[in-house]
């Protein structure tokens, strides 16, 4: 239970920050060797997988940050670039949790062995119905947080005083520092107690909760 909890923790995580850029820091920790994937999500590590997540990676915080040269067009084409990504929340949920599963299980060896019984993934290396609930459930989880992120920034703009084309690159810079940080308090969570990463993410909840219920 403990590895089950704290792999959707870390694929929650991906709700309140940037979603493309916790899968690359996690592709290229895999791909250094700082980081133990499991045999079934070691293809995170591959080039292919790395640049294809840098490419979203850029075409999502392009028009951020280019809405300050031009204002008009490229909001419009920021929150379609933001609309779109939406739908890609669930599956990068899945895919960090997944990944989060093996790199638990090789920070904390007692449970490598609830790793292998848990069918989170089967022999042929495929996932395992265990691997499938926990998917689900952090797909869940992360795109929860993202709607509940999205519907407050309206109330963060009003208190910073940065409506307008001030918005996008402020909530781009912010998130994508907020993925840094999460991925690097994630893994130090990790050797200290997988736990402590189920409160992190509670935490990141009840934070997101309060500025929702401000928003309104």
């Amino acid at each position: 239970m403990e590895l089950i909890l704290s792999a959707i923790s870390a694929g929650g995580l991906v709700g309140a920050s940037d979603q493309f850029m916790c899968l690359l820091i996690v592709a290229v920790a895999g791909r250094m060797g700082w980081v133990q994937l499991s045999d079934p999500m070691t293809f995170m590590s591959s080039e292919w997988f790395i640049i294809l997540i840098a490419l979203f990676w850029v075409l999502s915080i392009a028009p951020a940050y280019a809405s300050l040269l031009s204002p008009g067009i490229m909001n419009a084409v920021n929150s379609v670039t933001n609309f779109l990504s939406g739908f890609l929340v669930p599956l990068s949920s899945a895919l960090l949790t997944l990944a989060s599963a093996g790199i638990i299980a090789s920070i904390n060896p007692d449970l490598h062995q609830f790793l292998q019984s848990m069918q989170i993934f089967t022999a042929d290396g495929s996932i395992g119905p265990t691997g499938l609930v926990m998917g689900a459930t952090s797909a869940a989880v992360g795109t929860s947080m993202t709607a509940m992120k999205a519907l407050a920034k309206p109330a963060v703009s009003t208190v910073t005083a940065t409506t307008g084309h001030l918005d996008a690159p402020l909530f781009t810079t912010i998130e994508n520092l907020a993925s840094v940080a999460l991925m690097l308090l994630a893994y130090w969570l990790l050797q200290l107690d997988p736990w402590m990463l189920v409160v992190l993410a509670v935490a990141l909840f009840i934070i997101l909760l309060v500025l929702l219920i401000y928003a309104f």
